[in-house]
């Protein structure tokens, strides 16, 4: 699964899978007041920043 987010906030990151990898390419802040959480049973798990620019 890929969750894309926007560029700019910080975020606090908890991601992982039972079976495949995990790939986190934002800033991981512990003390951030957003958290994104994602996870899966089967399958790779990626955290990256959004490329497309509104």
């Amino acid at each position: 699964m890929d969750v894309l987010l926007p560029i700019g906030p910080v975020y606090r990151v908890d991601a992982g899978t039972t079976a495949g990898s995990v790939e986190v390419d934002v800033a991981d802040d512990p003390g951030a007041d957003a958290t994104v959480s994602a996870h899966s049973a089967a399958g790779d798990v990626r955290v990256a920043h959004s490329r497309a620019q509104g």
